[in-house]
């Protein structure tokens, strides 16, 4: 996803990321409060925008922009190469998901939290 943010130069721009990661945070909202709610879809819309939240924050405060926030992603611990922002970056976008009755949200907490990084 950050690649093709960073490729495509038109959504490569904070305003531009910001109006995206509102959308899909509005499309989050329409699955969840929807007669059949859709819970995957749902969560899927929220980690892309959480992504997004996180691709803006880079361009605003770090001078390589999206290539420090691939290079991070990217890069695995010392010892073994488990890539542990990328553990952290999905655990803060499940802990940020606004919808706690959701069975999805409540399953993943329960299989993710027991489980050190």
């Amino acid at each position: 996803i950050v690649l093709l943010v960073k490729e495509n130069p038109l959504l490569a721009e904070v305003e531009a990321l910001q109006k995206c990661y509102r959308v899909l945070d509005l499309i989050c909202e329409k699955c969840m409060k929807q007669k059949d709610m859709n819970e995957v879809l749902a969560m899927k819309m929220h980690y892309i925008s959480c992504i997004f939240q996180k691709c803006i924050t880079f361009l605003k405060e770090r001078e390589d922009k999206l290539d420090g926030f691939i290079k991070s992603l990217l890069k695995g611990r010392d010892k073994d190469g488990f890539p542990v922002y990328q553990e952290k970056l999905i655990r803060e976008s499940i802990r940020k998901f606004p919808y706690c009755e959701a069975t999805l949200l409540q399953q993943l907490v329960r299989s993710i939290a027991p489980v050190e990084i």
